[in-house]
């Protein structure tokens, strides 16, 4: 994943453990541009918001046509699960960012007909899984 080699230099200041587990090629019908962005905003997101020593991991599920990305990080608070996809959006005492990243992040998933969740990861941070159409249904939409 490009992405992730990418900002491996970013984990490796703060000392986070990046990991991205496959546990089978995804197809994804879209425009490769817009989703490594998308990509790279969640992973970006995550460094940042993960502490020293922290925990990065991405994964990618065939079965569920999923990627999802869990953070060791402090997460968001479940009542600003829906706030943090406005433009400018930040939370309170948030110093990190303008606040536009996970609105684009929103923008291409809809575009690629993509559904967004968040939920506390295992690690206390936050999971954000991003679930696209499967491969063979793309012409249904």
């Amino acid at each position: 994943m490009d992405v992730a080699a990418e900002l491996a230099p970013l984990a490796a200041a703060k000392n986070i453990d990046l990991a991205v587990e496959e546990s089978s090629a995804i197809l994804i019908r879209g425009h490769p541009v817009m989703l490594g962005v998308m990509l790279r905003n969640l992973l970006d997101n995550a460094i940042r918001y993960s502490p020293q020593h922290g925990s990065v991991l991405v994964t990618f599920d065939c079965g569920s046509q999923c990627i999802r990305i869990c953070d060791s990080g402090n997460g968001i608070d479940e009542a600003e699960y829906n706030k943090v996809f406005e433009r400018f959006y930040r939370g309170e005492g948030d110093e990190v960012g303008c606040g536009i990243g996970l609105s684009i992040v929103k923008q291409i998933a809809d575009l690629h007909a993509a559904t967004i969740s968040l939920s506390r990861s295992s690690t206390g941070g936050l999971s954000v899984s991003v679930m696209f159409p499967d491969y063979n249904d793309w012409n249904k939409l």
